[in-house]
């Protein structure tokens, strides 16, 4: 594994173009309140049309990273010192979470932070609030629905009446009435069932097959490296180390800390 990549180099075999790269993350570095920062110049990028997961224990700065990148440091009190946060070419360092939506980023939250006293069709509308245009909301609700046939069965029900398996689709599925070029899925099947967690899997290939960008933050460390076309591995805020999923998998240093000492 190497330590830096471009989005080109990191695009898979196959392709005669360098990819276009959703999101780039330039030297960033991420303090909360008057702390020393707790990211230290990392960089990262993420090809267009890709899944790329990140890696680390709790603690190693991966949420920080994901908070930058949305647009929410300020809700917990923390700032970008320095480098810069390019969304589609874009730079979007100090803009609003909400102007970040509009450019085509969304987020399924970990701890699925659904309205729990809406209803699904409610909270799915509710991912939409910064679309305008209510026929084309309408067949993209319906296209959710197709996608989640168990949110359809349920759509009149209260969303803190769904077991945690469908409450993790109608957080998926909020996330994508939002329209977005790139979905960054906090955490997806943290306390899942095997059964469900192979489901949300199924449903990122299905996300990346539409067409949709993923950003993936995920304990699930064999499946997320399965599910995924690049990896970086975060350790005390900084990215140690970074290359093509199925290389990663394979380094000794990510099997010993992370798959039990093998592939898997």
């Amino acid at each position: 594994m190497s330590q830096t990549h471009t989005a080109s180099d990191l695009v898979g075999a196959g392709h005669n173009r360098p990819a276009s790269t959703a999101l780039a993350i330039n030297d960033l570095s991420v303090s909360y309140g008057a702390h020393a920062p707790v990211l230290h110049n990392v960089s990262l990028n993420v090809p267009d049309g890709s899944v790329v997961t990140l890696l680390g224990a709790n603690g190693a700065g991966k949420s920080t990273l994901v908070r930058a990148a949305t647009g929410l440091l300020d809700v917990h009190q923390a700032r970008v010192v320095s480098g810069s946060i390019l969304l589609y070419g874009q730079d979007v360092t100090a803009a609003s979470a909400s102007e970040r939506v509009r450019k085509g980023m969304s987020q399924a939250m970990e701890g699925r932070r659904i309205f729990t006293q809406l209803s699904v069709d409610d909270n799915l509308r509710a991912g939409a609030i910064t679309r305008r245009g209510g026929n084309q909301i309408r067949a993209d609700l319906e296209r959710v629905f197709d996608q989640f046939p168990e949110l359809r069965e349920r759509r009149s029900s209260k969303a803190g009446f769904l077991s945690g398996g469908q409450q993790q689709m109608l957080a998926i599925g909020r996330a994508l009435m939002a329209k977005p070029r790139l979905l960054i899925l906090d955490e997806p099947s943290l306390g899942l069932a095997p059964k469900l967690i192979e489901r949300v899997f199924e449903v990122v290939a299905d996300i990346k097959r539409s067409g949709t960008t993923v950003l993936l933050i995920e304990q699930n460390v064999a499946m997320a490296l399965e599910a995924s076309d690049l990896a970086y591995v975060f350790e005390s805020g900084a990215v140690v180390a970074s290359g093509p999923a199925a290389e990663v998998k394979n380094d000794e240093r990510v099997k010993a800390a992370y798959l039990g000492g093998h592939a898997g």
